[in-house]
């Protein structure tokens, strides 16, 4: 997904997200002829609440994930000598261990 649609997508969802209840009760005005129960046109209107939040969360943390995989060159370096330097550090203490038999 493009980073401009996201950023509407969650836009969007914020938006609604806002007032809960406004939203719930719109909702439950606008669909209350197509539900026998008030009361299921309210419980709808809080399940797909809670479904644009669901959407919300995914959708963040899918654009954290995309800023988090970018590629870094200059941290990939970074990473890498740390890497080493702990596989030294362990080789060393393996042998130590080994050594004195624990």
């Amino acid at each position: 997904m493009s980073p401009l649609l996201s950023y509407l997508i969650r836009l969007g969802l914020s938006y609604g997200l806002h007032d809960r209840e406004a939203f719930v009760e719109a909702f439950q005005k606008t669909f209350s002829d197509y539900f026998s129960d008030p009361d299921k046109a309210e419980e709808s209107g809080k399940f797909i609440i809670s479904q644009m939040e669901t959407l919300r969360d995914e959708l963040d943390l899918a654009r954290l994930a995309d800023l988090l995989t970018k590629d870094k060159p200059s941290s990939h370096s970074d990473l890498t000598a740390s890497i080493e330097k702990l596989t030294t550090e362990i080789s060393t203490l393996n042998a130590l261990l080994t050594k004195q038999k624990i």
